[in-house]
């Protein structure tokens, strides 16, 4: 009897895969000393009360980098009026 292969995933599935991070490798806490010059739980702590890191970022808030045409630079929606 043969064994049955696993279903190919669809494009949109590799895709979401892809941005979430599935079957990425972790980093190492090895490297994280190594660029950073902190530990995993030290950077957990440093962004914990940072505004605009992880967690800490505004609800409604998008962040903009420069606009081609406007001259602004990190604007958020409320802010161009």
């Amino acid at each position: 009897m043969e064994t049955a292969k696993p279903l190919k995933k669809s494009l949109l599935q590799r895709y979401r895969d892809a941005k979430r991070g599935v079957n990425r490798p972790r980093i190492t806490d090895e490297d994280l000393i190594r660029y950073t010059g902190m530990t995993r739980s030290q950077i957990i702590d440093w962004g914990k009360n940072r505004p605009n890191v992880a967690g800490n970022q505004a609800s409604g808030t998008l962040t903009v980098g420069i606009t081609s045409g406007l001259g602004l630079s990190g604007i958020t929606m409320g802010d161009a009026s």
